[in-house]
């Protein structure tokens, strides 16, 4: 699926930078296609960050990662 970049917004958070479709932000119930973003979950995304982040520090297994 080709989505036009004028109908793509640049979201940055900490060191990451998404290209969101404009409609995850401007709209009252977000998109689910072309992609699902929900603004209103950035305090959760960085929660997880720093559960991740002190996870690692002692762990000395294979590190994988899934969203599921």
């Amino acid at each position: 699926m080709e989505i036009p970049n004028e109908s793509l917004q640049e979201i940055v958070e900490g060191k990451t930078k998404l290209l969101v479709p404009k409609g995850s932000i401007t709209e009252k119930v977000p998109p689910k296609e072309p992609a699902f973003f929900n603004p209103k979950a950035k305090l959760n995304r960085d929660f997880s960050i720093i559960a991740y982040a002190g996870f690692l520090e002692n762990f000395q297994g294979p590190k994988i990662f899934l969203e599921g």
